[in-house]
């Protein structure tokens, strides 16, 4: 049993933060990311890149990459996937941590192409909010991480939708012994981020990981003191999240490996700190997978995903009543009303499938990969939106109107990918692939209230709707020595 408990206090943790932030932007802008000796640089360089779909390793990337171990991880002061990213040259985050911001509108940006067009994927696994198509922070704790790939540059020829600036892929921990995994962490503003594992290896090439973590913050006013009399009943915001994972692999041999992961995972956010505002998260998710080699140069790939997911959003607000009927935003007397202005109950499923095929030429240096994806997703949004309280009573905000959605996407894609090495010096790559994808099953309906009366429905069921999209790409590298290289690519990528 491995125990870890840290202590980082506001001054300490900025001073570190700071210093492992320089040495780690130097470091990056290498292709050997993070090198501490030649040894390690030769193993990150000969590690396969799993992002790219293809037997690439990190020396022979056409596109710029970069690696982050877990003794890297184990370094840095971050305390969620997102602020360690910070620290990645491309990468553009916001300076507040995903928690303490409201879910649906995190950003992140790579080589600063905007939100929702870097695909993020744990093992291979698109993580994705189905509804909103950002990154669920949440579910990804820092423990529970081997090493992170960070792949720039459009990759939609070989994974499709999202993949326009790039792709990130968490790897995730396999069990390797018998051991167990305690590490407790305090910082600034009551943050602690606590993470529990056992790993239990029952031979015959089963193993299994249990883990658990929880983060609980009270959070931090972001906005300025002189500018919160403006924004009546606001306060520093608060997270619990939390999350629960089984995960089984099977290794009978070196020829077959599979893996079964089941996970229930918790977000509870108080996003600017009102009395009524708060986003809660909740649901299960599950994927499996398996992969098949032949004979040591062909293998079969196959994975099968799904989640669950019910959020319930709510929208805080203040404002000052001033007499009987009358809520001022802008005043500064008393006595103070605290409110939702909109609720929204979202709840949505995702199943996706992919499968993929390699081969490896004895005699001729090229690689070929081919394979299909199969990704589908179905929701609804029930919002209700209030008018401002007429009393010191919540009950007194009544409805403004209410909207009515759901729908269904399907995306269906297939590619090939050919990487080919004429020379010791020269590798080039030249992949195509085709999406199709339909929404269906659509509703868009308005009710409007006066006076607490609703009025006739507006709107109704959305014609159903398709399209289609061919991404092609080409790439090539050419290593003129040991220690410099010059690499370029072309492609075309949607979102």
């Amino acid at each position: 049993m491995l125990l870890q408990f840290h202590v980082r206090t506001p001054r300490c943790q900025a001073a570190v933060a700071a210093l492992l932030v320089m040495s780690a932007t130097a470091a990056q802008a290498q292709d050997r990311a993070f090198p501490r000796s030649d040894t390690t640089a030769r193993k990150l360089g000969e590690l396969v890149v799993s992002a790219t779909r293809s037997q690439t390793t990190l020396n022979e990337m056409a596109l710029h990459a970069t690696i982050i171990s877990r003794a890297e991880l184990a370094k840095s002061p971050a305390q969620t996937v997102d602020q360690l990213l910070r620290t990645v040259p491309g990468m553009n985050l916001p300076g507040a941590p995903f928690y303490a911001t409201d879910p649906t509108g995190h950003q992140t940006k790579l080589r600063g192409v905007s939100n929702s067009k870097v695909l993020m994927l744990l093992d291979g696994v698109p993580i994705h909010d189905p509804f909103f198509t950002t990154t669920q922070w949440f579910k990804v704790p820092l423990s529970s991480i081997e090493r992170l790939e960070v792949i720039r540059g459009g990759a939609s020829s070989t994974w499709g939708n999202l993949a326009v600036a790039g792709v990130i892929n968490i790897i995730t921990r396999k069990p390797t012994d018998n051991n167990g995994l305690a590490d407790l962490s305090y910082q600034s503003m009551n943050t602690v981020n606590a993470a529990l594992s056992k790993n239990f290896v029952l031979g015959h090439g089963l193993a299994i990981r249990l883990s658990g973590d929880v983060l609980n913050t009270d959070g931090y006013q972001t906005t300025p003191g002189e500018f919160l009399a403006t924004v009546p009943g606001k306060g520093p915001s608060s997270a619990t999240n939390s999350n629960l994972r089984l995960a089984a692999y099977y290794t009978p041999n070196s020829e077959f490996d599979a893996f079964f992961r089941l996970g229930y995972h918790r977000q509870d956010q108080d996003v600017g700190g009102y009395e009524f505002g708060r986003n809660l998260q909740k649901g299960p998710d599950g994927a499996a997978g398996f992969t098949r080699r032949f004979g040591g140069t062909n293998r079969v790939d196959m994975k099968v995903w799904g989640q669950r997911v019910s959020f319930d959003k709510q929208n805080g607000a203040g404002c000052y009543l001033l007499n009987a009927g009358t809520c001022n935003t802008a005043a500064t007397s008393s006595p103070l009303v605290q409110y939702a202005n909109s609720d929204d109950v979202n709840p949505y499923r995702e199943l996706g499938a992919s499968v993929m095929m390699s081969s490896v030429f004895s005699g001729f240096p090229a690689n070929l990969q081919f394979g299909a994806d199969f990704r589908r997703i179905s929701g609804e949004d029930s919002a209700t939106t209030y008018n401002r309280p007429t009393t010191t009573s919540k009950a007194s905000a009544t409805i403004n109107r209410t909207n009515y959605g759901q729908g269904t996407q399907q995306f269906v894609g297939g590619f090939t990918q050919f990487s080919i090495y004429p020379t010791a010096k020269l590798q080039a790559t030249v992949a195509v692939r085709y999406d199709h994808w339909t929404n269906t099953d659509g509703v868009a309906r308005l009710t409007k209230y006066t006076n607490g009366v609703p009025a006739s429905p507006l709107g109704g069921e959305v014609e159903d709707g398709s399209k289609g999209s061919f991404n092609p790409s080409v790439t090539a590298r050419y290593q003129f020595s040991g220690k410099v290289a010059i690499r370029g690519a072309a492609y075309r990528a949607f979102r």
